[in-house]
């Protein structure tokens, strides 16, 4: 054997890694990808608009007497609170298996395999659904709608609203545990994985979109919209951007020490990031009950708040103890701290509060709701009012 073709064969892919494709065709079949995607969602948005699919789901979730009853019920609320650590975990993973196949020639072939699961972890996630989206499309929350005890109007998923106003729009946890559909482009490699990987994003997906839907925090659409912008994004890396599949020459000559420490340098910075993050997004919820010295006479209820309450809900219940709720959630730093310190008095026939709420810390999407529940009796007898104090 020559000299130039023992190079070649050093610098052949192993077998395992040589592409499907030919070159013509794989970009030809990302765009024809991302059509069928897309069109996909345009067909399925315009059947949950033309049947009302989004409020008639949800309201099986919401009673006017007891609100949004499953909200805070196992396994419901852990889903909620944990539900997208195994996503982020699975993101680190791949970062430190991208960062690994960098250093070893043997592996080097699978680096932008790993590389299209980080990417589309931070475009997907990240930059487009948390960054963009949610921000700036305004689609309220389920239970931020009147319908179901809001004070915003509904909208559906294609009328944008008032930046800020509405979060709605994507799901957020549900794209963290549809990131496991990344995994189909290992078939090559390892069909079990990639098949067993697709699946279980699936699956893990859709049971985080039902539980946010329980929760009154997105509508079925925006978790459809949640797979959408995974597979979206994940395709066009896959296909278009990094160009996995075309065929390429492994270089297998060592990395320079100084590459190796900026290779380093750039995996333990790009973790801490996505560690931080992470934390500053921690889920946050707490909530403060207090009793209410309600007599016979008592006709109305004035709330004194510096701060809005993004819902405001009267329950009557036969036998019920007269109490006011406040309801505090949203994501917040691990160190951050909250609390409410109330003053309640009695003038004539009014109970008056003044309410303060003390946050310390980061907090991000932090919104209140407050609950009054009273005894059936009180029904049309008693009004409440929440009034803005000074500032």
């Amino acid at each position: 054997m020559s000299a130039s073709q023992t190079d070649e064969t050093l610098n052949s892919p192993p077998p395992e890694s040589r592409p499907e494709l030919s070159e013509p065709n794989y970009i030809r079949r990302g765009w024809l990808l991302l059509a069928l995607i897309s069109g996909g969602l345009l067909v399925l948005t315009w059947v949950f608009i033309h049947w009302d699919l989004d409020r008639l789901i949800t309201a099986r979730f919401y009673s006017p007497e007891t609100g949004w009853y499953l909200r805070y019920r196992q396994p419901w609320d852990f889903i909620y609170r944990y539900g997208t650590v195994p996503g982020l975990l699975m993101a680190l993973g791949a970062l430190v298996a991208w960062f690994v196949c960098m250093l070893k020639p043997r592996f080097r072939y699978l680096h932008r395999y790993f590389l299209v699961i980080v990417l589309t972890a931070v475009l997907g996630p990240g930059l487009i659904v948390n960054g963009l989206l949610k921000n700036y499309w305004g689609r309220p929350r389920p239970r931020q709608a009147q319908e179901f005890g809001g004070m915003w109007d509904y909208r559906h998923i294609t009328q944008p609203g008032i930046p800020g106003r509405g979060k709605s729009f994507p799901g957020g946890h549900a794209t963290m545990g549809f990131i496991f559909v990344t995994l189909i482009y290992f078939r090559r490699q390892s069909p079990a994985l990639a098949y067993t990987g697709a699946a279980t994003g699936l699956v893990y997906g859709t049971i985080i979109g039902v539980t946010r839907t329980v929760q009154g925090a997105h509508y079925p659409s925006d978790s459809l919209w949640s797979l959408g912008v995974i597979l979206i994004v994940s395709v066009a890396l896959y296909y278009l951007i990094l160009q996995v599949p075309k065929p390429r020459r492994v270089n297998r000559r060592e990395i320079s020490p100084l590459r190796q420490r900026l290779a380093v340098g750039l995996l333990a910075a790009t973790a801490v990031v996505v560690t931080v993050a992470f934390l500053m997004h921690r889920p946050f919820f707490s909530t403060y009950r207090f009793d209410l010295p309600i007599n016979p006479a008592t006709s109305r209820i004035v709330v004194s708040t510096r701060d809005k309450f993004t819902n405001v809900q009267v329950n009557y219940r036969k036998g019920a103890h007269p109490q006011m709720r406040v309801d505090a959630h949203g994501f917040a730093w691990t160190s951050a701290r909250h609390r409410l310190e109330k003053s309640i008095r009695l003038e004539g026939s009014q109970v008056l509060l003044d309410l303060d709420i003390r946050r310390k810390g980061y907090f991000a999407e932090l919104s209140h709701e407050l609950y009054l529940e009273l005894p059936e009796r009180y029904k049309d007898r008693i009004s409440l009012d929440v009034i803005e104090a000074d500032k």
